[in-house]
């Protein structure tokens, strides 16, 4: 009977906070949709009109580095989550868990040496388009 309870009550409580957000006008999605275009456009285009950024080599290298950057953290998430799925599923045999532990370890490892290397590609790119842009 608790549980039926619990259950019907986390039910309702999900369907009044979402309605909240349904009926809320700044949540609506042409609100969203502006401010989409707004962020898309600054980030993408210059001073955010609708005309494509330069294409020089600093902006190609970093798009391409975005989207590597992208994959990589995918994989990171993939990894941690099998490696968790493996532990919690490990019932007590403490090679498997120790394999586990050892990909969540490599993967946090692996992570930190990429996000160092991105670290100082964005270094060389900042200073190698002030050296293109002579600034």
């Amino acid at each position: 009977m608790n549980k039926h309870l619990f259950y019907t009550a986390a039910l309702l409580t999900i369907i009044v906070l979402s309605s909240l957000f349904v009926l809320n006008p700044s949540v609506q999605a042409s609100n969203v949709q502006d401010g989409l275009r707004q962020v898309g456009g600054e980030a993408y285009y210059n001073d955010g009109t609708m005309e494509p950024a330069e294409a020089n080599p600093t902006n190609i290298v970093g798009s391409i580095i975005e989207i590597a950057l992208g994959f990589l953290g995918i994989i990171f998430v993939i990894l941690i989550i099998v490696s968790g799925y493996q532990w919690m599923t490990a019932g007590g045999n403490a090679t498997t868990i120790e394999t586990a532990k050892k990909r969540i370890i490599n993967s946090v490892v692996g992570l930190l040496i990429v996000l160092t290397a991105f670290t100082i590609t964005l270094e060389v790119l900042n200073r190698t388009g002030d050296i293109l842009t002579n600034n």
